[in-house]
């Protein structure tokens, strides 16, 4: 609600310690939110490998748009090493799962690869 806006001003410092504790939990939805914070800099220092771990988490906690989160980062090398195979994995993963953005990023990946490209 923090982080948003919702019914509240927009405070991120206090969204950060609530995701911060959700995350402590294991809330897979708390390591995504972390992530997109690092990810756009709201109330952080925008730091894309930071974010990356975050989704990683998320990722490996079930998390579709996390999967595809992290796997935009891995096709572009931001944050991680640029490795167009785990994205596409990443991609894969998300779109099994019904995520609509992985299965659009999987599609132009995909088309991408059947055009030559890297």
């Amino acid at each position: 609600m923090y982080h948003l806006g919702q019914g509240v001003p927009i405070d991120f410092a206090t969204a950060k310690k609530w995701y911060e504790k959700a995350a402590a939990h294991g809330s897979p939805e708390a390591h995504f939110n972390l992530g997109v914070m690092c990810t756009k800099g709201d109330g952080v220092t925008q730091d894309s490998a930071q974010a990356a771990s975050w989704y990683e988490r998320a990722a490996e906690l079930g998390v579709p748009r996390a999967m595809n989160a992290l796997g935009v980062l891995c096709e572009l090398g931001d944050g991680v090493p640029m490795d167009l195979a785990k994205a596409e994995r990443l991609y894969r993963a998300a779109a099994d799962q019904g995520d609509p953005q992985g299965k659009a990023n999987l599609a132009r990946l995909s088309s991408l690869r059947n055009e030559g490209r890297p």
